[in-house]
């Protein structure tokens, strides 16, 4: 649905219901009507959630009148943790070029900064307060802004936090190590690339959510900072990253859920890199509390930026891409 949306959308930044029914009826005879509710249903950003699936590919500009969802707008809260965009790999390989970022991108549908509004003096701020409904605001760079419960999708990662750093400085070293030229591909806050390295596929994707079932049966998504999915056979490797000052409930919850993503049998290999500052918790306490990870790797936060300092990790994830890691379902490895 994402990339079919993205083909309308490149012809014209807005459509209505009956331009997105006429789009899908010609890439799939006889599907328009059913796609097109199923569309507005499930794949409106600003829209309340209708069922347990929900994409945010879809932006309600007026009745009956939609957009490609872009950076920087609101998404409703119920569904804020939702896909923006589909998987690369499930794109067709005749839109693939519609994912990627730089020129190829038309500039009317590239994320755009908001603009400031000016500030209010007191009594426009007592007016406003005392219960006039809001409107959409035109900012200087003609985009409007639109009244929400929802939430505010980010522009871009604080990075001056350690986690931060030490996502990127992992992601690309794993890039120069097994990344395919050309693959890197970049969607709002998450980035991904294709492996290419004999005679191992698949793709490795930073801030993903990983499914994992609970013991009730119901199933949950675990935000992972880097992914791992390799093919043949299909198993995955995924990187959670803490730092010491992360209040100890944060390090039990991801052990928590590493518990549970070891028991589903879809063959998946858990790291904990551990990020040590001046204050909170010790290694040793993190390390222990963290015990359902196959793998814990400690580093000062001071060589976040420094990716020699990351290279036993990286063994690790070759090893395991290579095989030669075994998972120990009674404990760590």
């Amino acid at each position: 649905m994402g990339w079919q949306r993205s083909t309308l959308g490149q012809k014209s930044g807005e459509f209505t219901a009956a331009q997105l029914s006429e789009t899908l009826e010609k890439l799939f005879k006889g599907e328009g009507k059913r796609l097109e509710k199923f569309a507005a249903q499930h794949c409106v950003a600003n829209a309340e959630a209708t069922g347990s699936k929900h994409y945010n590919y879809l932006f309600r500009v007026g009745a009956g009148r939609f957009r490609m969802w872009k950076q920087g707008d609101p998404i409703e809260y119920t569904h804020a943790s939702s896909p923006t965009m589909p998987e690369v790999s499930r794109v067709p390989p005749e839109h693939k070029s519609l994912y990627t970022t730089g020129s190829r991108f038309p500039a009317e549908l590239r994320p755009v900064e908001v603009a400031a509004k000016p500030a209010e003096t007191k009594a426009e701020k007592t007016k406003h307060e005392a219960g006039k409904k809001p409107t959409p605001v035109i900012t200087e760079t003609g985009t409007r802004q639109y009244p929400t419960r929802g939430l505010l999708m980010a522009e871009g990662l604080d990075e001056n936090v350690p986690a931060n750093l030490a996502r990127r400085t992992i992601f690309d070293m794993l890039f120069l190590e097994m990344g395919k030229i050309g693959s890197r591909l970049e969607s709002q806050q998450s980035e991904n690339f294709v492996i290419n390295l004999e005679p191992h596929t698949g793709m490795v994707a930073t801030r993903k959510n990983v499914m994992l079932k609970l013991p009730n049966g119901t199933a949950v998504s675990h935000m992972t900072d880097i992914l791992i999915e390799a093919e043949n056979p299909s198993r995955s490797l995924y990187i959670d990253i803490v730092e010491s000052y992360a209040p100890p409930e944060d390090v039990k919850s991801h052990a928590f859920d590493a518990m549970h993503l070891r028991k589903d049998g879809k063959q998946r290999y858990g790291i904990l890199v551990f990020l040590r500052g001046s204050h909170g918790m010790l290694q040793e306490q993190a390390e222990a509390v963290a015990y359902p990870y196959d793998f814990f790797f400690g580093q000062d936060s001071a060589h976040v930026k420094d990716p020699n300092k990351f290279y036993a990790l990286k063994a690790q994830v070759l090893a395991w891409l290579g095989g030669k890691v075994k998972q120990d379902r009674a404990g760590a490895t």
